[in-house]
């Protein structure tokens, strides 16, 4: 019975916790307060925070590696965009490690010299072969998965979108008139995300990252709303390079 009472009041504050969040978010939009909105990503931020990498296994620095090469390289840097937040979808975030044999480290190193070489005929078309087969071999090779990871992001503030956070988003989005005028007070403090008053993601969403245990080949699973696909990424001199191939499609 104490249980069922300790339960009963974790979702009840629970609950009263995102009426509060979506009345303040709400309470923003209404009076036009940048100053508003953000004191209630600042109480977003305290409740879903990066994760201290610092204490973390060594699997998980290279991961947050991955995802701060992925996001410097693709995202434009200009003095405007680091004063927006950067949203980071967790909700479906999986980080698969697989292992590796003297198989599948040929591929990787066939991947590598494929990659360095210039003046190949069809090369694209062989990258995309070596790839399929490395992922096919990865998906019996799986020996660990790794969730709940908040990563970093250098020099930007992080918002780190669950399934609370999407649902308060949601509700403000589609509850109150034209959606288009809160999505545009939104976009001024929080740089390239997806909405078409149904739902709230960022632009480029990274679902799932297959690392190899060697910790030199990594395959990022993505969508943005419109598209999806694969990029592949090598690990060299200390940085994680994408692959001139990419696979996409479309709907």
């Amino acid at each position: 019975m104490r249980n069922l009472i300790t339960i009963f009041l974790f979702f009840l504050s629970h609950s009263i916790f995102c009426q509060n969040q979506e009345t303040q978010l709400k309470e923003a939009f209404s009076k036009k307060s940048d100053s508003l909105l953000l004191k209630f990503f600042s109480s977003w931020q305290n409740e879903l925070m990066t994760n201290n990498v610092n204490r973390q296994n060594n699997t998980l620095k290279i991961v947050n590696n991955i995802f701060e090469n992925i996001y410097s390289n693709e995202v434009n840097l200009s003095q405007l965009d680091k004063d927006k937040y950067i949203l980071i979808d967790t909700r479906k975030l999986i980080i698969d490690v697989v292992k590796e044999d003297s198989g599948t480290n040929a591929l990787i190193h066939r991947i590598y010299q494929l990659e360095k070489s210039k003046n190949i005929n069809n090369k694209e078309d062989k990258l995309n072969s070596l790839c399929y087969e490395l992922k096919e071999k990865a998906k019996s090779t799986k020996i660990d998965t790794l969730n709940n990871f908040n990563p970093t992001y250098k020099n930007h503030k992080v918002l780190y979108l669950d399934n609370n956070y999407n649902n308060i988003f949601q509700t403000f989005l589609v509850e109150y008139g034209k959606y288009e005028d809160r999505e545009r007070f939104l976009r001024n403090k929080i740089k390239d995300f997806f909405s078409n008053g149904r739902r709230f993601s960022p632009n480029d969403r990274i679902n799932k990252i297959v690392l190899f245990i060697s910790m030199k080949f990594a395959v990022v699973e993505w969508d943005d709303g419109y598209c999806n696909g694969e990029r592949y990424y090598l690990l060299n001199n200390h940085n994680w390079e994408p692959l001139s191939y990419s696979y996409e499609e479309c709907e």
